[in-house]
This record gives structure tokens, C-alpha cells and sequence, in this order.
């Protein structure tokens, strides 16, 4: 009897782990379609769901020239403070949304992306950092991707 459930409770921990390798093998093959495409120069908008003090400045609109910002504005048009830069800064390339995607599919309880069926860029990600904590959720939604010429 004993040896059905470890066996048992091999399986299931062989499922678990399995199922943690797709997540991560789906956001390394969007991250390959990604490099295989990268466009040198693109726009997209980002909205950023969390309980941040932000979040009236949303969509941000940003513009990326050779792996580097050229241009960010609020939803009012401005061009965010420093501080704000700095709360932005692990999103304002796509490069930059890939890390943090895949910082979290370690350390958070639950994540899900959804990503661009031509580019592989993260459309959306949905994070619960800590299952059981409250305002500890985070959303990064990006839309209206252009490539520039």
C-alpha cells in the first residue's frame, strides 16, 4: 500500500513540474520568435494594472530605437518624471517585459501570458505574486504594437 502512494505521489509531483517546463518552454519559444523578428525600431502602448499610485497615468506610450527608449509619454501626454521612470523601468522595452516575465514564472504563485502570434511578444501577463496576499497582483497589458520603418 505504501508503495502505490509514493508512486502516487511521484506522479502527481512529476505532473507539477512538467507543467511549470511549459510555461516556461512556451515563453522561450515566444522569446526566440521575438529575437528571430526584433524590429529595431517600434511603438506600443502598455497599460499597467496594479494598487500603485500610477495608475491614472496609464497607457504609457513608448518608443524603442535600437534596444533604447527614444520616447515615453502618459496618457495625458507627458513625458513621465524620474521617479515614475523608475517604476516603469522593467517594462520600457520589450526585451525589458520578456526578463520580467520570466522573473516571475520563478518566484510568482501564478502567472499567466498570453503572447502575439507573429511577433511572440507578451500581449499580457498576469501575476499573483503571493496567492494568499491581497494587492500584490500585477498586470502588464501591451497593445497597439507598430513596427517603425
Amino acid at each position: 500500500m505504501k508503495i502505490t502512494r509514493n508512486l502516487i505521489l511521484l506522479i502527481v509531483f512529476s505532473l507539477f513540474l512538467a507543467a511549470c517546463g511549459l510555461l516556461k518552454s512556451e515563453l522561450d519559444t515566444n522569446l526566440e520568435k521575438w529575437k528571430s523578428q526584433h524590429p529595431g525600431h517600434y511603438r506600443y502602448d502598455l497599460q499597467i494594472g496594479c494598487f500603485c499610485a500610477f495608475m491614472d497615468k496609464m497607457p504609457l506610450s513608448i518608443e524603442v530605437e535600437n534596444g533604447q527608449v527614444v520616447n515615453i509619454s502618459d496618457a495625458t501626454g507627458a513625458a513621465p518624471s524620474a521617479q515614475e521612470m523608475e517604476w516603469y523601468a522593467s517594462y520600457t522595452t520589450i526585451d525589458k517585459i520578456f526578463a520580467y516575465a520570466q522573473t516571475a514564472t520563478t518566484e510568482a504563485d501564478q502567472v499567466d501570458i498570453q503572447y502575439d502570434p507573429d511577433f511572440g511578444y507578451p500581449t499580457r501577463i498576469s501575476i499573483d505574486w503571493i496567492e494568499q496576499a491581497i494587492d500584490d497582483e500585477m498586470g502588464l497589458t501591451v497593445s497597439n504594437f507598430t513596427v517603425i520603418p
